[in-house]
């Protein structure tokens, strides 16, 4: 099946914005003094960054999702 023209436009918009929005971490980790290394792993992985109350409040959304939607998670 061949993709249409307007399909295309999407998925280079959201190719652009999602190079711009990793270009703007790398670039912020990088003016805070982190070396290339960190900033890359900040931006692929953000669990590293998270702090423990970070870490709760996510896991309480993720359960509190998982038992809105009656998901196998929980049951």
């Amino acid at each position: 099946m061949a993709w249409s023209v307007i399909e295309m436009k999407n998925l280079a918009i959201a190719m652009f914005i999602l190079i711009c929005l990793i270009s703007f971490m790398l670039g912020i980790d990088k003016m805070m003094g982190l070396g290339v290394g960190d900033a890359i792993r900040n931006a692929t992985n953000p669990f590293y960054v998270m702090h423990i109350a970070e870490m709760m409040v996510f896991y309480v959304l993720i359960a509190h999702t998982a038992r809105a939607s009656n998901s196998w998670l929980l049951q």
